[in-house]
């Protein structure tokens, strides 16, 4: 339930996709975070927020052409101008990054494998690049997270295996 007692709306962001909502009673949720980085954006005072799923930093050597949610550097773009198209300020944006785990130990030291850190830096250059800064992070470790979002209150709760949450 909301303060207006009406109940909240759960939408969920799946691998690749990307969500921006309006609506001050909707929650965006992401699950299964392992590897994947969420890209979690927040206009403050405007009810506008929005989560990318990302999966892969880029799309180089992909089969896709077009850009899309699922690689970090197609997703920050997409994710600001649709930010931006319903009215956010792309400098009051607060933008937090949930996720980029290392689940499953990689042996022989290739750097390619790091999927988790590789999707990080993607998304901490990209966003410099774009003139936006990080306000929060929950990244890093080999626990996979959980994120939720009120779009309302801006609110960001990360939550991890054992029933530990943080908010962000």
């Amino acid at each position: 339930m909301t303060d207006s007692g009406c109940p909240a709306r759960a939408r969920s962001v799946s691998l690749g996709e990307l969500l921006v909502a309006r609506d001050p009673e909707d929650i965006i949720e992401c699950h299964g975070l392992g590897s994947c980085l969420a890209i979690c954006v927040i206009a403050p005072g405007a009810a506008i927020a929005g989560v990318a799923h990302t999966v892969l930093p880029s799309r180089n050597g992909s089969l896709w052409t077009e850009p899309n949610a699922r690689f970090v550097e197609d997703a920050v773009p997409l994710l600001l101008q649709r930010m931006e198209s319903l009215g956010a300020v792309r400098g009051r944006l607060q933008v937090k990054l949930v996720g980029g785990a290392e689940i499953v130990p990689m042996s022989g030291g290739d750097p390619r494998l790091l999927i988790g850190q590789r999707n990080i830096e993607a998304a901490r250059t990209t966003l410099r690049e774009h003139g936006v800064k990080i306000a929060g992070e929950h990244v890093g470790g080999s626990r996979g997270r959980r994120v939720r979002l009120e779009v309302g209150s801006g609110r960001l709760t990360v939550s991890m295996a054992g029933n530990v949450s943080y908010e962000l």
